[in-house]
C-alpha cells in the first residue's frame, strides 16, 4: 500500500501538494507538511524551487505553518545571491499573501534587488525589478526607479506596463507624468479591446480611471459590459470605484441622469446580486469578499450578502470562521444568526480555529 512515506523526492511531493491543495482534509494537510519538513533536510541547499513550491502550497490552502515557513526561508536566504528579480517578487508575494513578514529576507531581498538595478536594462527584466523593489525600496530608490521608467516606458508591452502601474498604485505614486508615459490612453484602450479575462479588463479599467482628465468612452463601456457577468465580487467592486472616479471628474454627469455611468452602475449591481444568489461555496465567497469595501458594496450588495451567508450557515467551520468574523468586523454589521453560528463553531472547535 502506497503512503506518503514512500515519496523520497521533494519534486514529486511538492507537485502532489499543489495538485491536491483544493481537495485535502486536515489530516492529509498535516501529513504532507510533516513529509515536506523531513524532505527539506535532504534538499540540495542551492535548490530554491522546492521551498518556493512548498510556500505556494501553504498560500493555496491559506495555512500558516511557521516552522515549515522558517525552514523554507533559510533556504531562500542562502540563495539570495542567485535569485533574480522575478523569483524574489514571487517569494515576497507569497509571503504577503500568508502575512508572513520575515525581516531578514526582506532586507536581503532589498539589497539584492538594488544590486540588480544597473543590469536590469531591458523592459522585461526592469519591469520585474520595478514590481519587486518599488514597494520595499527607500524614497531615493523609488525616485531612481521612476526616473528610469520614464526612459523605457515606450518599450513596455501591455503586460509589463500593467505590472508597473500596479506597483505604482501600491506605493501610491503621485508622479502623474509617469502614469501617462507608462500606460498611455492608446496603449490601454487598444489592449482593453483585446482582453477577454475579467482580471485584465478590471485592471485596465482601474488604470484608465487613474489617468488625469480621463472620461469614460463607449469603447470602455462595451468591453466592461462584455465580461462583467464573469467578474468576481472583488472585480465588480474595483470597477465601481473606477466609475465613481469618472463621475467625479465629469461635470456632464449632473445633467444626464440616464448616462452611461448610471447604466454601468445598474449592470454592476445586477451582476453582483446574481453572483451572490448563485454562490454555493462559503470559502470561495469569503475569498471574493476579502478586499471588498466602499459605498457601492454597502449600499447595493451588503444586505444580499448577509442573505447569502445565512443560506450557507451550515458551511461555517473552524477553517473559515476567522475569515467570516473578520468580514463582520470590517463591515461593522451585526447579524445575529451568523454571529451565533460563529460563536458555536469557535467554542466547540477552539483548538482547530486558526490563530
Amino acid at each position: 500500500m502506497f503512503t506518503l512515506g514512500d515519496i523520497c523526492l521533494s519534486r514529486i511531493l511538492t507537485a502532489l501538494m499543489i495538485s491536491v491543495a483544493s481537495l485535502m482534509s486536515t489530516r492529509l494537510r498535516d501529513a504532507l507538511i510533516s513529509r515536506a519538513e523531513y524532505l527539506l533536510h535532504t534538499v540540495d541547499p542551492l535548490n530554491y524551487n522546492t521551498p518556493r513550491r512548498i510556500v505556494q502550497f501553504l498560500r493555496n490552502i491559506k495555512y500558516i505553518h511557521r516552522p515549515l515557513l522558517e525552514k523554507c526561508n533559510e533556504i531562500f536566504l542562502r540563495n539570495i545571491p542567485r535569485l533574480d528579480a522575478e523569483n524574489i517578487s514571487i517569494i515576497l508575494g507569497l509571503y504577503q499573501s500568508l502575512q508572513f513578514n520575515n525581516c531578514d529576507f526582506r532586507l536581503a531581498a532589498k539589497k539584492r534587488l538594488t544590486e540588480l538595478i544597473d543590469t536590469s536594462t531591458d523592459p522585461f527584466s526592469f519591469s520585474k525589478l520595478f514590481v519587486a523593489l518599488a514597494p520595499i525600496g527607500s524614497p531615493d530608490i523609488r525616485e531612481r526607479l521612476e526616473n528610469t521608467t520614464l526612459l523605457v516606458a515606450d518599450e513596455f508591452n501591455p503586460q509589463q506596463a500593467l505590472a508597473v502601474i500596479e506597483a505604482l498604485e501600491e506605493i501610491q505614486s503621485r508622479n502623474l507624468s509617469l502614469l501617462n508615459n507608462t500606460l498611455t490612453d492608446l496603449l490601454c484602450c487598444s489592449f482593453l479591446q483585446r482582453s477577454f479575462y475579467p482580471y485584465e479588463v478590471t485592471m485596465l479599467t482601474r488604470v484608465l480611471s487613474m489617468l488625469p482628465s480621463r472620461r469614460l468612452d463607449e469603447g470602455v463601456v462595451s468591453r466592461v459590459d462584455d465580461v462583467i457577468a464573469q467578474c468576481s465580487l472583488s472585480e465588480l467592486n474595483t470597477i465601481s470605484f473606477a466609475v465613481a472616479k469618472w463621475i467625479r471628474n465629469d461635470p456632464s454627469y449632473r445633467h444626464n441622469t440616464h448616462s452611461r455611468y448610471v447604466r454601468l452602475l445598474q449592470r454592476l449591481s445586477h451582476c453582483g446580486h446574481e453572483r451572490l444568489q448563485t454562490a454555493d461555496r462559503l470559502d470561495l465567497l469569503l475569498e471574493e469578499l476579502k478586499y471588498v469595501s466602499g459605498e457601492w458594496f454597502e449600499e447595493m450588495l451588503l444586505d444580499e450578502t448577509f442573505v447569502t451567508l445565512k443560506r450557507m450557515i451550515d458551511q461555517i467551520n473552524p477553517s473559515n470562521v476567522s475569515d467570516l468574523a473578520f468580514f463582520l468586523t470590517r463591515t461593522n454589521h451585526l447579524y445575529p444568526p451568523v454571529m451565533d453560528r460563529i460563536a458555536s463553531v469557535a467554542t466547540e472547535h477552539i483548538d482547530e480555529v486558526p490563530a
